[in-house]
This record gives C-alpha cells, sequence and structure tokens, in this order.
C-alpha cells in the first residue's frame, strides 16, 4: 500500500457526515453537540481539516442557528429549478440562507431511487456554484459494473457528464462511492480504492489540467473509525463521506482523528 508523503498543500482534508433521514431529534441534537464539542477541542488541529455535517432539510434552520466555528453544515440535495411555483423543491439561495455552504449533487441513493441523471446532476452542480454552496459530486458503480469490468466507464461518465457545466475547480470536491459499498457494511478493498482515485485524477488532469491537483477527492463506502487510516492514508484520498458512522459522535470523531493522523 502506498503511503503519503506529501500532500497537495492547498487540497483539505474533508470529513463529512451524511446523516441520510435520520435521527429523530432528541438524539440528533445530543449528537449535533457532541460533534460540534468534539471539533471544538481539536480546533488547533483542525487547521488542515474540514469537518461537515450534512443532515435532513429540516435539521438546517436549527443547526444553522447554533454556534460551531469548526463543523460545517451541508444539504443533502438541492433542486435546480428557480424560485417559484416548484412544491416540495428547495433550491441552493434558500438553503444557503439557512446556513448550508455545501450540498451533495448525485448520491447514488438519488439515482436510483429518485431517477436522478446526469443531466440533472449537471444543473445542480451549476445551480450550486451559482449561489455559493460547494458541491460534492457523487460517482459510483453498482456491483454489476465492477463485475463486468466497467467500473472505469462508469465513473469517467459520471465525472465528466456531471461536472460538464463546471469551470470554477477550486469549488468543487468529488467522492467516489462504489454503490455495493453504501450502506452495506463492505467496504471496498484498500487496492481497489487507490487504483479507482488514482484514475480519478488522471480523468481530472486531462478535463482541467493544472487545476485538477486543486480538486479533493472523498471516499465513502462503509468508512469507520477502524478503517478510516489506511483509506484516509492514500495519496489521492483526501477525506471522507460517512454515512451510518456518522451517527455516532465518537464514531465519526475517531473518522475525523484519523484524518488530522494522515496530514
Amino acid at each position: 500500500m502506498r503511503r503519503v508523503t506529501r500532500r497537495v498543500l492547498s487540497r483539505p482534508t474533508i470529513i463529512a457526515g451524511n446523516w441520510k433521514h435520520n435521527p429523530e431529534r432528541s438524539s440528533g441534537e445530543s449528537l449535533w453537540r457532541e460533534v460540534v464539542d468534539g471539533a471544538e477541542k481539536r480546533k488547533s488541529q483542525l487547521e488542515k481539516v474540514r469537518v461537515l455535517v450534512i443532515p435532513p432539510l429540516p435539521w438546517l434552520g436549527l443547526l444553522g442557528s447554533t454556534s460551531a466555528s469548526q463543523v460545517e453544515l451541508g444539504v443533502q440535495h438541492i433542486s435546480d429549478c428557480p424560485e417559484g411555483a416548484f412544491t416540495g423543491e428547495v433550491g441552493p439561495a434558500l438553503a444557503h440562507q439557512f446556513g448550508a455552504r455545501w450540498c451533495l449533487v448525485g448520491h447514488s441513493e438519488r439515482r436510483t431511487l429518485f431517477g436522478e441523471s446526469d443531466a440533472h446532476v449537471a444543473k445542480r452542480m451549476r445551480a450550486a456554484l451559482d449561489h455559493d454552496l460547494k458541491p460534492v459530486l457523487c460517482i459510483g458503480e453498482t456491483l454489476e459494473e465492477r463485475e463486468a469490468g466497467l467500473t472505469q466507464e462508469v465513473v469517467a461518465r459520471q465525472l465528466e457528464e456531471g461536472a460538464s457545466l463546471c469551470q470554477e475547480t477550486e469549488s468543487i470536491v468529488v467522492a467516489y462511492e462504489p454503490v455495493w459499498a453504501i450502506g452495506t457494511g463492505v467496504t471496498a478493498a484498500v487496492e481497489q480504492v487507490e487504483e479507482v482515485h488514482g484514475f480519478l485524477r488522471e480523468t481530472l488532469r486531462e478535463k482541467w489540467r493544472e487545476g485538477a491537483d486543486e480538486i479533493p477527492l472523498l471516499y465513502g463506502g462503509s468508512v469507520k473509525a477502524d478503517n478510516a487510516g489506511d483509506l484516509l492514508g492514500l495519496d489521492d484520498v483526501d477525506g471522507a463521506l460517512v454515512g451510518g458512522a456518522s451517527l455516532n459522535a465518537a464514531s465519526f470523531l475517531g473518522i475525523v482523528d484519523a484524518g488530522i493522523f494522515a496530514l
């Protein structure tokens, strides 16, 4: 396994907790406070590590009104519709007004459960950037696609089409989440992650050339405190998009610690 010897200094380590459709209010408030307190205690070590919490939308107003200098907020989905008669939609401008600074775009659950296409993803990436949200472009192959040898073809297409309307490379983040490892307890082997992230970095270099090395690449897929160190120690893994483990403060902060140690 290849360990980090020198990171690109302008690329931060990003640890993002995606709460998905969790938790209930009582447990969520205590979870948030534990994460905020834990990040505050690590303040001196977080100069190059960014800690994100991405809760369900109803949490945004409550959490956005609290003091959390070391933890940033994001949303799990945004609309590319303008303001107006679009029942159920929330646009990036409104999300930003309530405290969001980040958003997920193209998560596999949005693609598979709600039929979001690469074209939808591209429009939402553009909408986020136009309203000062930092989009995290989520890409990844299914088990069937991996077994068919299509991993590189799939992630290259999702990356190129999803970012097709983006120019501001310093403002986007890419998260590789193999669909077969999300919420399954199965983590991709370190060698598999290294191979795909290396391929993604080269693909970015073909599209953006020098700017490609400024774009953080995150890994997501059953990331836990006990495997985060090996994953975050890889050259082109600049952070983690964490699902289930983000619902336990000690576990999530353990991943934050792994990010600090990997610098």
